[in-house]
């Protein structure tokens, strides 16, 4: 499975839920770049609750590389969070920290457990905090030592929020209408309309069976929205709607399932979340989602968000 696309991990520091905010630019963080952070905002010293670390360099194809570590005080000496690397071109990891805090040597014991390249894999880390930095414990390619900058939780948020945007607009489409035309044209729109409407589309592995293709459309016009949020259609390649759920919003998320699980599941739909006056858990019977979203469960967004070993964040609105 290409986890290029796996996003479900959030950003507890965020101030809302989307990713649709902006931002100038200045958070970027890299030491080894010489570029420069301001140290009176830090927020993460041995003596606070929660450590910040980010980083982005220049990738392949004017893409971005990307690099985050959260951490938190659970209770006493423990602490746990989450991890993502996203070189561009490649599918990264993304996991799950979890462990001990020694203050006298400003050190982190971790249990890493996450995945790469479709596999789960746990690992024992070891992080130091050394001048402003968090020292990896290894080495890159170059002979240096892997290392993040200490930053304040709102350069994080604000960093995370411009990699999830370049995700986003890299993996949602918003000009191919086959699909979205084959789903209109049953609401009697004329050509000229069908090309005016807004969408948002994205390619979704939902019933966990490679041989078979699914998207979420998202469509946003009058005729498909409410004060409460528009309809979240799932189609097949075809443009076959397969379900529509209405009262919905992005973020979309749906949970995760490694390549092994898969191959077990196939056939088995998975569940997607999505905004509907609260994060809303739509599970699919007989490969059919609600039909109304703000009448499913809630669940708390902060668990799809610090858990990306088990939920992806797929849809978000672009800006």
């Amino acid at each position: 499975m290409a986890f290029t696309i796996l996003l479900m991990m959030g950003v507890s520091c965020r101030n809302n839920s989307t990713t649709n905010n902006k931002n100038d630019g200045n958070d970027v963080v890299n030491k080894e770049e010489k570029t420069t952070v301001n140290q009176n905002e830090t927020e993460t010293k041995s003596d606070h609750k929660t450590w910040c670390f980010a980083k982005k360099t220049k990738g392949m194809n004017d893409n971005s590389n990307f690099e985050f570590i959260h951490l938190e005080h659970t209770s006493g000496d423990n602490v746990e969070g989450y991890f993502r690397s996203a070189p561009s071109g490649t599918d990264g990891s993304v996991g799950t920290l979890k462990g001990k805090w020694n203050a006298n040597k400003q050190q982190f014991v971790l249990t890493a457990n996450y995945v790469a390249e479709g596999e789960e894999y746990s690992e024992q880390r070891t992080y130091t905090i050394k001048d402003d930095l968090l020292d990896l414990g290894y080495e890159i390619v170059t002979g240096k030592k892997a290392v993040l900058p200490v930053v304040s939780c709102e350069q994080f948020g604000s960093l995370y929020n411009e990699y999830q945007s370049e995700l986003m607009k890299a993996s949602i489409n918003t000009t191919d209408r086959s699909r979205l035309k084959k789903v209109l044209v049953q609401n009697d729109y004329t050509e000229d309309e069908m090309n005016k409407i807004s969408f948002l589309e994205r390619y979704v592995e939902l019933d966990q069976d490679y041989s078979t293709a699914e998207y979420l459309l998202y469509v946003m016009d009058p005729m498909f929205c409410g004060t409460g949020g528009c309809t979240l259609y799932v189609v097949n390649e075809d443009g076959k709607v397969l379900s529509a759920t209405s009262v919905a919003r992005p973020p979309v998320y749906i949970s995760v399932s490694d390549m092994q699980q898969e191959a077990n599941k196939k056939g088995e739909w998975k569940d997607i979340y999505v905004y509907s006056e609260g994060m809303r858990r739509l599970v699919a019977k007989n490969g059919k989602y609600p039909d109304n979203a703000s009448l499913q469960p809630e669940v708390s967004e902060k668990e799809l968000q610090s858990v990306p070993t088990q939920y992806r964040l797929v849809m978000d609105y672009l800006d």
